[in-house]
């Protein structure tokens, strides 16, 4: 038979209210009082009802983090990071996986408006029209997007890496290794393609390179030279280097990581993002939302954490 507070009560010949609140360390009562029904909860084995008092309360002490999967470190590594943090302030973190499927992402959205936890990260899924994530905004849900964001959302908190810097001073890196035209693959459609494409752009028209933008609709056009091919994405790197048999020289440049040998790159950069900054900032921003701090959403740029060389 499980203890309850009224056990407790009786044992101690308190009111039920003040057992309440000793368990609680409610500063109303008496330390030597608090000190006799802790005792008392021990010997007796009392365990408190979480659910009940967080019912009471009105908080769950849970986050969500939904994101499309596990599988790339934008997933993962924040992930690990936020649990850590949340841990610290005795909140649980729930990963939640919507695996880029529209109606998915929508009946999540659907249970965090009804509660099931006291704010949100989120890496966004698909776009909806209006997005799904309005009805949580305007009801002034506590939530922090992080990587990316809905473009059409205004006064929202974002936690980002620098892109337009990141794709900028890997753009350089290229330049640097004597690269004559630079193809380059952001065409996602999403707030982080968007500022790498411009910071690549800005890169090259500065340094007087020949460019071109990759899209999924146009053909690689057979160009000659050193080449330079940057990207967010593994394949399509590779699948322009075969699109490019007359290139006499290719170089690469990656966000996040290179898997495998990098041939038929005669070398490859990678910008790595400061993915356990994001989670910190993108945990600490959550919490006080929670806690009830009012102020105007805000897009927070994290710098790349480093760039190296994939041999």
């Amino acid at each position: 038979m499980s203890i309850r507070l009224k056990d407790i009560a009786l044992e101690l010949k308190l009111d039920l209210s003040t057992v309440s609140r000793a368990l609680r360390d409610d500063a109303r009562v008496h330390p030597d009082t608090k000190t006799k029904v802790r005792e008392a909860a021990a010997r007796l084995g009392y365990r408190p009802n979480m659910l009940a008092r967080r019912l009471a309360e009105g908080k769950t002490k849970t986050v969500w983090l939904l994101l499309p999967h596990l599988n790339a470190p934008i997933e993962r590594e924040p992930a690990q990071y936020a649990a850590d943090m949340l841990y610290e302030y005795d909140y649980d973190l729930m990963i939640v996986q919507h695996r880029g499927k529209p109606e998915v992402y929508e009946r999540l959205m659907g249970r965090l408006v009804a509660g099931l936890a006291d704010g949100a990260l989120i890496i966004p899924g698909p776009e909806g029209d209006p997005p799904y994530e309005e009805v949580l905004v305007h009801a002034g849900f506590p939530l922090v997007f992080m990587d990316r964001h809905p473009r059409t959302l205004e006064s929202i908190d974002v936690v980002t890496t620098d892109n337009k810097n990141g794709a900028y001073e890997l753009t350089r890196k290229l330049i640097r290794r004597g690269v004559t035209h630079v193809f380059a693959g952001f065409y996602e459609g999403n707030p982080v393609a968007d500022a790498r494409r411009e910071g690549c752009i800005q890169a090259m028209r500065d340094n007087n390179i020949a460019y071109t933008l990759l899209s999924p609709d146009m053909p690689v056009p057979d160009t000659s030279g050193s080449i330079g091919i940057i990207s967010s994405s593994q394949p399509l790197l590779m699948d322009t280097a075969k699109a490019l048999p007359r290139a006499s020289v290719l170089h690469g440049a990656l966000f996040d990581q290179w898997y495998g040998g990098i041939a038929p790159f005669q070398s490859m950069d990678v910008c790595v993002q400061d993915f356990k900054t994001m989670a910190e900032e993108a945990v600490r921003v959550l919490l006080n939302r929670i806690g009830g701090t009012v102020q105007a959403g805000e897009i927070r740029k994290v710098p790349p954490l480093t760039f190296k060389e994939v041999i």
